[in-house]
């Protein structure tokens, strides 16, 4: 491999400013990393034709009742709920989504299956639930 290219963009997370997605690429593929943010045009063309779309999600529905809705309001503002993130993705035109910076992060809350089919609506690529220490190839496999 020769290197590695990496370029950025500011994406929406109030009321923090600035931040950040960033888009790697290789010579065998591109991964473009959400950081925080709501639903954010920028990620959308930093991560056009990428391999992998890695994008944090929320899902508020689990946090209704527990989280007074002005919290549920900033969060919805600031983080992108996983019934939206297959729409970005799409949008994107990426292989892979990859599910990350989960919330509720506990698996007994939201399983890993609730995520992937909400994730996947309006997406017809690959979802991923992403976990501490998971590997995802991008590209093909050198022998």
């Amino acid at each position: 491999m020769t290197g590695v290219r990496v370029t950025a963009t500011l994406v929406k997370h109030p009321p923090v400013f600035p931040s950040f997605g960033f888009r790697c690429e290789t010579e065998d593929g591109s991964v473009v990393f959400s950081g925080d943010t709501t639903v954010s045009e920028n990620l959308m063309r930093l991560a056009s034709g990428a391999d992998v779309l890695v994008h944090e999600v929320i899902n508020v529905d689990v946090l209704d009742g527990l989280v007074p809705p002005k919290i549920i309001a900033h969060l919805l503002e600031s983080h992108t709920n996983v019934d939206d993130v297959g729409a970005v993705a799409e949008s994107a035109g990426v292989g892979t989504l990859v599910l990350n910076h989960l919330v509720p992060g506990d698996p007994a809350e939201v399983n890993d299956g609730q995520w992937r089919r909400r994730a996947q609506r309006g997406f017809s690529g690959k979802v991923v639930v992403g976990r501490d220490l998971m590997t995802v190839g991008v590209g093909k496999r050198r022998r």
